[in-house]
């Protein structure tokens, strides 16, 4: 297997991008898994949340489709108090938690009521995502579809790929350097 960038997580791991898909609390599967390995990641799976697969996958629909229709103004910061800050979907519950935090500081045993994993598991099975603190990184408003990881990846190689080209102008090679092989090219390409 060609790498497209040799970094010590692809050798180490013998994946063909340093990508790793990490686990997603309720989220993360066997398709989610073996989509990240067939792109050429090293991707995790969390245990089983859901009893039922249907359910599952319909789930995971729900919340990917919630995620594209957020933006910037719909996160926030929470968890400050306890050093384990987290950005979340800005829902009841994380403004309760904020809230709490303000007047309690980091109380535990105020908080954990409404940060307990049994919480979140309810608002993924009861699908009342605002009965929740939600967890989700500030990129998701670059998320404006829902698409295989294997297109997410293709696309990110691409535009690396182009991010390369437009440097490749400043580049100054050396003679020994002009033998290496070009990591611009794409792994298709390769023989």
């Amino acid at each position: 297997m060609e790498t497209l960038f040799k970094t010590r997580i692809t050798e180490l791991y013998g994946i063909r991008l340093p990508i790793i898909a990490s686990g997603l609390m309720w989220l993360a599967n066997a398709d989610y898994v073996g989509a990240a390995v067939n792109a050429g990641l090293m991707g995790f799976m969390t245990a089983a949340s859901f009893p039922d697969p249907d359910e599952l996958r319909r789930e995971i629909r729900r919340y990917k489709e919630k995620l594209v229709a957020t933006d910037e103004t719909q996160t926030m910061l929470v968890l400050q108090s306890l050093r384990k800050t987290q950005r979340a979907l800005a829902t009841e519950k994380a403004r309760l938690v904020k809230q709490l935090e303000a007047e309690h500081g980091g109380d535990i045993d105020v908080l954990l009521p409404h940060i307990a994993g049994k919480v979140g598991r309810k608002a993924y099975e009861t699908g009342d995502f605002e009965e929740a603190v939600l967890s989700c990184g500030q990129s998701v408003v670059f998320a404006d579809r829902i698409e295989p990881l294997a297109a997410i990846v293709a696309r990110l190689e691409d535009e690396a790929r182009a991010a390369l080209e437009r440097l490749e102008g400043l580049r100054v090679v050396s003679p020994a350097a002009a033998t290496r092989p070009n990591p611009l090219r794409k792994a298709s390409e390769l023989t």
